[in-house]
């Protein structure tokens, strides 16, 4: 069956798991979003949107719903911030 071999080679895009991001990076990222840097966002925004994403789908079944509620996500993320302890895992928090 061709869709098993698609599943197994890695070629799938959705669902696919990607490797957790490196927490130090992570930390100084949210370090300088809290400085003011929109460039550190975006590259958050781009290490987490596809765990964030993969949730989504999980959880509504729908592309286009996951998408809209990863938008969301990552518009409370940066108005709360300001909340997150970097002594606990991000990945968690988020």
């Amino acid at each position: 069956m061709a869709q098993s071999g698609d599943h197994a080679g890695g070629t799938r895009k959705r669902g696919t798991r990607t490797p957790a991001p490196d927490e130090a990076r992570t930390i100084e990222l949210t370090q300088r979003i809290k400085d003011g840097d929109p460039q550190a966002f975006e590259e958050l925004v781009r290490m987490y949107r596809s765990q964030v994403a993969g949730i989504a789908y999980k959880i509504v079944g729908d592309y286009d719903d996951a998408k809209d509620i990863s938008q969301m996500v990552f518009v409370k993320l940066y108005h709360n911030l300001r909340r997150y302890d970097p002594s606990k895992r991000f990945s968690t928090w988020l």
